[in-house]
């Protein structure tokens, strides 16, 4: 998460790690649906694959451009990591989950 911007205060750092925990826990539920998914018949998993797939391009296309509509910019804006802090901060988070569950 170091392409965030966020300020060295003691509360950013522990929205931060409150940020991390939160995104590991829902990595652990997408890996665990990943390996539920291998365990399908090829055509069924190639069915549900094709669902995903679609589903989570479509999820990053809509994140990106409303992060752009929201002046976001990876690297240059401050980023609060308490939850519901801003409107961009759903947006950041459905991104960087859709972008590692897609490289699953």
């Amino acid at each position: 998460f170091n392409w965030f911007c966020l300020s060295d205060s003691p509360s950013s750092v522990n929205n931060l790690q409150q940020f991390q925990k939160l995104f590991m826990q829902k990595r652990i539920e997408q890996l665990t649906a990943v390996k539920n998914i291998l365990k399908l018949d090829e055509t069924k998993r190639k069915v549900l694959l094709d669902q995903i797939m679609s589903k989570l391009f479509q999820v990053l296309s809509t994140g990106r451009v409303d992060l752009e509509n929201l002046g976001f910019v990876p690297g240059l804006t401050n980023f609060n990591f308490n939850p519901g802090s801003s409107p961009e901060h759903e947006k950041v988070s459905l991104v960087l989950e859709n972008t590692c569950l897609a490289a699953d």
